[in-house]
């Protein structure tokens, strides 16, 4: 199992995720920071 490739995986369905959402999602880190 490739960690790299996971991550990457991860990094493109969250730039996705945000892209779909951008105001969910800005809220969203700053509530996690």
């Amino acid at each position: 199992m490739d960690m790299k490739d996971e991550q990457d995986k991860h990094e493109k369905h969250k730039r996705e995720e945000y892209e779909k959402h951008p105001m969910i999602n800005f809220v969203d880190s700053v509530n996690r920071s």
